[in-house]
């Protein structure tokens, strides 16, 4: 096995066996590579905490003869604390993270993609402003070839007014040609400033509703190429948490399901699953049904379905393609029916 140094961020990972982990880097010099950290579950582990998500790190790796290499020596670059202090900000990084990974070829070089992801980083950690995770998204898309056409009416060619943006037609449009969602003049400028080299001013803008307008202009036209919803956009809020600590009967039971929330975006989710089940056996005596999104980004499916066909080994799974983490966000309908005709097949005695 031939050995080399790189730098690079941490995108996702999930455990493997009891005490390693697997995990996915955008690196300078390799472009995404997928490696196992052996042993960084444990207590004692020397760089198991140098390994978690959004995590900036110089490696040592040693190439496997499949897609998998072994990391054996992390040193942090940048440990982006506020990030992981403040759940909005750790919201947006995780968009940035989602993205990266989705765009990123696995052992191909682009240097620029990764100091792309680490500036972005960075700025979100030391300057939060409104505007960074949308500049990042249309950097990206930008990178991608994919950024809208802002300057002219991409039908007419007219300089405007210009009223409208459509995906499906690349840009903005005049009165004339407008179809797709209304934009407003100031936005389409913060937009051109964004990708022609005004990033600076862009960040300063504070104005709520062109700030507002372009992250959801720039959310939509990322998720129009990625064909999906970004999985990492929800808020962590009480609400949330309390809707998943609710089936428990007391707090100490509960305690594995209050962290669930949190670890959903530090990548760890799977090692509270079970925890947060401690004590509450006569749940896994009752009839369950299994919902499984096969494009979960939070739990992959096949770690998930491990750990919960161990509960309930009988209980009837149902694999929801395009669905990720969100089941209820992201099917509502199938979600609804599946749990209706799971009822009238168990009525409840």
């Amino acid at each position: 096995m031939s050995q080399y140094n790189d730098k690079g961020v941490v995108l996702r990972g999930w455990r493997l066996g009891e005490s390693d982990r697997i995990v996915v880097l955008l690196t300078a010099e390799h472009g995404k590579v997928r490696a196992v950290a052996k042993g960084v579950r444990k207590t004692k582990s020397k760089f198991g905490g140098r390994l978690e998500l959004t995590s900036h790190v110089s490696f040592q790796m040693f190439e496997g003869r499949g897609e998998l290499g072994i990391v054996t020596q992390a040193e942090t670059i940048d440990r982006f604390v506020n990030l992981r202090n403040d759940p909005n900000l750790f919201a947006s990084a995780s968009a940035m993270l989602e993205v990266s990974d989705h765009f990123s070829l696995d052992q191909n070089k682009d240097v620029k993609r990764y100091e792309m992801l680490v500036g972005a980083l960075r700025t979100l950690d030391e300057n939060p402003a409104p505007l960074v995770l949308p500049a990042f998204l249309l950097k990206v898309l930008a990178h991608e070839g994919l950024e809208p056409h802002l300057d002219l009416c991409t039908r007419c060619q007219s300089s405007g007014p210009l009223v409208s943006i459509d995906y499906n037609e690349g840009g903005v449009l005049c009165e004339k040609c407008r179809r797709g969602r209304s934009v407003t003049e100031r936005s389409i400028a913060v937009m051109r400033s964004i990708l022609g080299g005004g990033l600076s001013m862009a960040l300063a803008v504070e104005d709520n509703q062109v700030c507002s307008e372009v992250e959801s202009i720039v959310h939509e036209a990322i998720e129009f190429h990625l064909e999906r919803r970004l999985r990492s956009r929800k808020v962590i809020d009480q609400t949330w948490i309390e809707a998943y600590s609710s089936p428990f009967p007391d707090y100490e039971s509960s305690i594995g399901a209050y962290e669930f929330p949190i670890d959903a975006y530090l990548g760890r989710i799977g090692e509270y699953v079970l925890e947060g089940l401690q004590g509450v056996e006569d749940l896994t005596s009752k009839p369950a049904i299994l919902l499984e999104g096969l494009e979960d980004y939070a739990i992959p499916p096949e770690f998930a379905m491990a750990d919960f066909m161990s509960l309930w080994p009988s209980s009837p799974v149902i694999k929801l393609p395009g669905v990720g983490h969100f089941c209820q966000e992201d099917a509502p309908e199938i979600l609804v029916a599946s749990i209706l005709q799971f009822l009238k097949n168990n009525p409840i005695k």
